[in-house]
């Protein structure tokens, strides 16, 4: 890291665009790599490869001008007189610990800008996504990346804690579940800690919207990659004039979709990542019957394939109301007005 921290713009841009070369000549086998191993259908795993490129040649653009920018002050008074200058030095070595659903751009959002900046990066993929993310820091070491500069270790999670509290990682960047995210937060107050954690996403559908266009759009968000984004539709609240019209076009929007196999191009609703989170969300889907909701669609389950589903219904209490669902789950409900 300190010999990298020192040089060049012009240096470090040559390497971000050599990592994204790369990965564009890999794309195919990055995709289907992907997809083999945590399930992401093939199409959204070839977007995600996209994505991945175009993250590291945002980061290479980033350094074609000069690290001080000037800012203007004289909007106050008693600013004319002065001048402000903002420089980005880099931090030091930055530990990234990455979630398996995005194992690429996610690791990629952390790499790209460090690198820009002049920092090393230690990577720490989820061990159920461990082969595409260190798929990816090989990659990048072909790509001519310095000797430790980028560090990928697939440790356990006693051993990333360690990293975690020793005195040699300036800053951590994490993303994942809350728990662990405020925890990792918890042991180092001290040191920067970005936390990109989870999600309840509500979509929110008036009675002068398009339906149709709505409905189609709701239930993609919902159930792409088995609901496993952290930005999925969890909840659908719909205007309650338009909620008898609406309700059978989002069933038939939610029925539409293909799920199964990732490798085949169809499918936008692939596996969960393992037996142990199909058993949560059959788990949920379950409680919620429990205490009176109705199965609108789906709720069957092949193997770790859980449907795309769509209930109604659900009573408070239920862990399908308050708890982020991470699965091919949305809880349809009705509200009366904006306010």
């Amino acid at each position: 890291q300190k010999s990298f921290s020192s040089s060049s713009f012009a240096e470090r841009r040559e390497l971000l665009a050599a990592i994204a070369e790369k990965v564009d000549e890999e794309a195919g086998f990055l995709a289907e790599t992907m997809a083999r191993e945590v399930g992401k259908p093939i199409t959204l795993a070839r977007a995600e490869v996209n994505r991945l490129r175009i993250t590291f040649e945002l980061a290479a653009e980033l350094l074609t001008g000069s690290c001080r920018e000037e800012l203007d002050v004289s909007y106050d008074p008693r600013g004319v007189d002065y001048q402000c200058f903002v420089e980005r030095v880099p931090i030091g070595v930055i530990l990234g610990i990455v979630p398996y659903n995005w194992p690429y751009n996610l690791a990629a959002h952390k790499l790209a800008p460090a690198l820009a900046g002049g920092n090393a990066v230690v990577l720490k993929p989820s061990p159920m996504a461990a082969i595409s993310t260190l798929t990816l820091a090989r990659l990048i070491h072909e790509a001519g990346c310095p000797a430790g500069l980028v560090n990928a270790v697939n440790p356990s999670a006693a051993d990333a804690e360690k990293a975690v509290l020793d005195d040699r990682i300036d800053m951590v960047s994490f993303t994942g579940s809350e728990v662990v995210g405020w925890h990792i937060k918890g042991l180092v107050p001290e040191k920067p800690v970005v936390l990109e954690l989870g999600g309840d996403a509500s979509c929110l559908v008036f009675e002068d919207a398009d339906l149709d266009w709505a409905a189609s759009r709701v239930a993609l968000s919902s159930n792409a990659y088995a609901g496993q984004v952290c930005i999925a539709a969890q909840h659908c609240r719909v205007q309650a004039s338009v909620l008898d019209e609406f309700r059978p076009k989002l069933v038939s929007a939610v029925q539409a979709l293909e799920y199964g196999d990732p490798l085949d191009d169809s499918v936008v609703c692939g596996p969960m990542i393992n037996a142990e989170g199909a058993d949560r969300v059959m788990a949920w889907i379950e409680e919620a019957e429990s205490a009176g909701a109705r199965v609108l669609t789906g709720g069957n389950r092949i193997g770790n394939v859980i449907e795309p589903t769509l209930m109604e219904g659900v009573a408070d209490g239920c862990a399908l109301l308050g708890e982020e669902i991470f699965g091919p789950v949305m809880v349809l409900s009705s509200f009366e007005d904006e306010a």
